[in-house]
């Protein structure tokens, strides 16, 4: 769905919102009042007939990303912000699985096919130890976390 704004319709200045529901086009008016209102749904009419004469993969411009996609884009580039993601993650003590999918997140930005070679790891071993019940050696773990840049510490505990 991809959502956009527009102030105008016709002359008169109407919030209008418009999303698109795969090829159909939603528009959402907002403002006026009753004695005009008749009017206004022409003119909201005639506002849509011109969206759907331009090229409307001009709405779709505006491209979506997923909260997975756009994390491991962070991940990939920020490598301050993965130690502190792992780092949270390892907070996590009810439940251990949340680091090893921490983990495979952060190996994900960085290539899993990439990250195993350099650990010495074959890639669907790393799949398997990286998920929720996974079981990785501590040998795999530290592997992978020097693979990926980074690596294992201990300090006390707070």
């Amino acid at each position: 769905m991809v959502y956009a704004n527009s102030g105008l319709i016709g002359d008169r200045a109407i919030g209008s919102n418009y999303a698109m529901l795969g090829k159909n086009c939603l528009l959402l008016l907002a403002g006026g009042d009753k004695h005009r209102q008749s009017s206004d749904i022409e003119r909201a009419i005639a506002y849509l007939k011109r969206l759907q004469e331009e090229d409307i993969s001009k709405m779709k411009r505006k491209a979506r990303i997923s909260h997975d996609e756009s994390l491991i884009r962070e991940l990939r580039d920020n490598p301050r912000f993965a130690v502190e993601y792992l780092k949270a993650a390892l907070e996590e003590d009810s439940e251990p699985g949340v680091l090893l999918v921490a983990l495979r997140r952060v190996v994900q930005a960085r290539g899993i096919a990439k990250v195993a070679k350099t650990a010495g790891v074959e890639r669907e071993s790393l799949y398997r130890a990286l998920s929720t019940r996974g079981n990785p050696r501590f040998s795999t773990l530290a592997a992978v976390t020097k693979a990926v840049g980074l690596r294992l510490t201990v300090e006390t505990a707070r």
